[in-house]
């Protein structure tokens, strides 16, 4: 069985028969078990997408989960969000955005499992890289030189770094952070919409509780990192893994054999003619 697991809040709920047609399209769903972790202080939103995947194909196997983050990270989320909010740091406001990290311990009899965004299109079939070995590493990803704007295609993650890896601040950070300087400095950084997990070496690593720590070096020092994105926690703590083809995260609609498209966001999808036209061509090749 081919694991995959998404983690959405109520505000993605309109893409789910999109994402699922294109699925739908391309695989045989008896061979996958797929994992929707929900963040919704409702606990309703399973019964919407439940009828809208009822409609598409009723032989897709999936479990929801409802996920709430745990109390202390929750605590120290909210402090960051309110010192901040000025800023706009959308990913502190977003609590949805940082339970991937808490899937090892949520799928605990998983060994591995594929992660996506919802934002994303189907263009072909993923059964081939279930078969891929992880080599000793904790994920699979695309790096961003694969699939990147070419300002982005070549950035190392010590590039991450506010003012410079030799900045004090960033300094401190390596050091009361433990942050892993040698393979920062040599891995490109990796975009974490689409990645094979593996749960059993992440589940070692404890990645939740260094993220806790990472919280109260934010709070009590400041951002050293450019953006918000939780995407740069991962490319921090995590910064080697084994690097997957392009094709299965194309982020510009620019790869011919791409299987998986990534839009990155979708702000309003009766606007997003990209997004709509895109997925009016894959149900109609």
């Amino acid at each position: 069985m081919n694991n995959i697991v998404f983690c959405i809040d109520k505000k993605f709920l309109c893409l789910t028969k999109f994402v699922f047609s294109t699925f739908c399209k391309y695989h045989d769903v008896k061979k996958y078990k797929i994992y929707l972790i929900l963040y919704d202080e409702t606990k309703s939103c399973h019964i919407k997408i439940n009828k809208k995947i009822m409609l598409i194909n009723s032989d897709l196997n999936i479990e929801y989960i409802y996920f709430d983050l745990p109390s202390e990270f929750n605590k120290l989320h909210d402090k960051i969000s309110e010192k901040y909010r000025e800023q706009s740091l959308a990913v502190f406001g977003n609590k949805s955005n940082w339970t991937r990290f808490f899937i090892s311990e949520i799928l605990k009899d998983l060994d591995n499992v594929l992660y996506l965004d919802y934002d994303i299109l189907f263009r072909g079939n993923i059964d081939k890289l279930f078969e891929l070995e992880f080599e000793n590493t904790m994920l699979m990803a695309v790096p961003f030189k694969n699939n990147a704007t070419p300002k982005r295609r070549y950035w190392n993650i010590n590039r991450l770094f506010r003012s410079g890896i030799d900045n004090e601040l960033s300094k401190l950070a390596i050091e009361k952070l433990n942050l892993d300087l040698e393979k920062i400095k040599n891995n490109n950084c990796y975009n974490c919409g689409v990645m094979y997990l593996n749960l059993k070496l992440i589940r070692e690593f404890n990645i939740t509780n260094k993220i806790e720590n990472y919280f109260k070096f934010y709070l009590e020092h400041r951002r050293f990192h450019r953006h918000s994105g939780t995407q740069n926690i991962n490319n921090f703590y995590i910064p080697k893994y084994k690097h997957l083809e392009g094709k299965y995260n194309d982020t510009r609609i620019a790869i011919s054999n791409s299987i998986i498209i990534h839009f990155k966001g979708i702000s309003h999808l009766r606007k997003d003619t990209r997004f709509l036209n895109c997925f009016k061509n894959i149900m109609n090749s």
